[in-house]
């Protein structure tokens, strides 16, 4: 959607206003695009606007639960335990998130996280609950 294409060329141009508006157009047009409301939800919680934001990521992983894992964090910022809803995901994240919230570092150091985006998960909620790992 065009819409959608926009608002993150914007987003990225530091223009959130502008990604938020296309973002509302984009969900007028088709309410079901979960990545649409995840990333408005992304973008209103850059803007401190923490309970909108946290409706906004909520609906997206409703409306698509695989994006438990790469909304969970932004979930937690945004007020809710959004590490419990990334350690629920079934991928190499879930695994070692599930691992750091049982304070079980052998598991997080066999757990295969695939890209950096996924240490950095892996790592915040390790800092969230006090463990400590080494990957």
């Amino acid at each position: 959607m065009a819409l959608f294409g926009r608002s993150r060329v914007r987003h990225a141009q530091g223009k959130r206003a502008e990604a938020i508006a296309d973002l509302d157009g984009a969900i007028r047009i088709a309410p079901g695009f979960a990545e649409a409301w995840g990333l408005r939800g992304v973008i209103k919680l850059e803007e401190k606007r923490r309970a909108e934001a946290l409706a906004d990521l909520q609906k997206a992983v409703e409306l698509k639960p695989s994006l438990k894992a790469a909304f969970g964090p932004s979930l937690h910022d945004a007020g809710r335990d959004g590490f419990g809803l990334l350690a629920e995901a079934d991928d190499e994240r879930g695994a070692a998130s599930r691992a750091v919230l049982a304070r079980n570092a052998d598991e997080v150091t066999k757990a295969r996280v695939v890209d950096a985006g996924g240490l950095r998960c892996v790592q915040r909620i390790a800092g969230a609950v006090g463990a400590k790992i080494l990957v």
